[in-house]
Formats: structure tokens, sequence, C-alpha cells
């Protein structure tokens, strides 16, 4: 007897959601997977949160964001991956930039992230750090290594999942890195999205995106199960 399972995707567990920002880079998009808000624009093949402004031109407390939900699974995403390539810099170092997967609002997402699930937050206004957040529990500070910093002329790649290990973090440019993390209450909720944010004050700086890939789903790692055979839905086979 040979079984053959499909795979997640075409079974509704698993999805992803790819995003280059080139030219076009909407069509491949459906009606309300992606929406922009704010400041945020695409210019140049690049997502662009905020862009870095003279501090007497600067709108205080201006504010860019991407709002995303993954086309397929029905029950939201117990573990999902995301992987980008992130910039920030060029101004003066203000305010930040944070990644969401919660009950996000409809408008733009600071520095601070949004909602009562996940947030990541680079904040770079004073003091750099990474913090990250579950509803209103700060879990975890992380701080760049000794002549590292969080903004950087080029773009930097960047990693964040949750998976049955728990919560990576991955920032090398800066030498940070979160693994094992886990939430004890972690526990997705039907109409959960992931956003991606950043805000400017009368600082600023550039906070901008690219090739953006997002997947997520109920997929669990791959591992050995017990398979047991029937011929009639009553007698089974020893496992």
């Amino acid at each position: 007897i040979h079984c053959i399972a499909p795979p997640a995707g075409r079974a509704g567990a698993w999805s992803k959601l790819e995003l280059d920002f080139s030219e076009g880079w909407i069509r491949g998009v459906q009606p309300g997977e992606v929406t922009l808000h704010g400041m945020a624009r695409i210019h140049s093949g690049v997502l662009q949160l905020t862009n870095f402004t003279a501090p007497a031109l600067a709108s205080y407390g201006a504010r860019g964001a991407l709002i995303a939900t993954l086309p397929q699974p029905a029950l939201a995403p117990t573990y999902f991956r995301v992987r980008f390539r992130l910039r920030i810099g060029g101004g003066f170092g203000a305010d930040g930039f944070s990644f969401s997967y919660g009950d996000l609002p409809a408008g733009a997402i600071g520095e601070l992230g949004a909602g009562q699930g996940l947030r990541v937050c680079w904040r770079t206004h004073t003091y750099q750090r990474v913090e990250i957040w579950y509803g209103a529990s700060l879990l975890h500070v992380s701080l760049p290594a000794d002549g590292a910093t969080l903004r950087q002329q080029a773009f930097v790649p960047i990693l964040i999942e949750y998976t049955h290990a728990g919560l990576r973090v991955s920032h090398d440019a800066a030498q940070i890195q979160v693994s094992g993390l886990h939430i004890d209450s972690w526990a997705p909720r039907g109409g959960w999205r992931f956003g991606f944010g950043a805000r400017v004050g009368a600082d600023t700086d550039d906070h901008h995106i690219d090739d953006l890939v997002l997947e997520g789903g109920s997929a669990a790692a791959a591992q050995s199960v017990p398979v047991e055979v029937t011929a009639n839905q009553l007698q089974f086979s020893e496992t």
C-alpha cells in the first residue's frame, strides 16, 4: 500500500504571499490581501513606509503601514514565517519600525505595532533596541552588539517566524538573534492579520522594505506518525 498525503498548501493548511514591489506587483494580489495606509507607498520597486524629510518639514507622528492577509487558510495561522529586506536610515534616527500579527486596526501603524497579538518593535529613537511583545506583556529586549546598529544604509535580511520551536527573530547586521522563545498563551484568532509599520517625528528616517515573503498556516514540523489500515471502517490494523 502506498499512501500519498497532499502538500499542506493543497490541503489548505499553508499558504504564501510573495511581494517584490516591482512594477505590476499588485496584479498577483487578490483584493483585500494587501492594503497600504498612511504615508506608505510603492516607489522604485520598494515599499516605503516612511521617507527621510528635513526636520523642519517633517509631520510629527507621521506613520505608514502595509497590512496583509494570507490568501488561503480558513483558520488563523498557528505558525508563520516572514522574510524581507529592511532598510532603516538616511535621517537622524526616529522613530522605528514594527511587525505585528494580531487584531490590527484599519489605519496606519507606528513603531510600537498594534493589536493584542505579537509585536516585534525596532526602536531607534535615543536608544536602539528590539522589543518583543505579546498582548500587554513585554517578553524580551535585545540590544545591538557593540559597534552594531539597527540603522543601515543598505537593505539587510530579516527573519521572523513562529513554529513548534517557538519564536525566532534574526537581524544579522545588528547581531540580534532570538530563538526558542515560547509564548505560553499563544493562540492566534480568526481575523488576525500581519502588519508592517513605521513612524517618524521631529527626527526622521527612511523605513523601507523589499522582497517580502510571508507564509503561514497550521502545518507543523515534518515527523513520522502512526498509520492504520481498514477495509470496512470497523476493523483496523495494529499500529
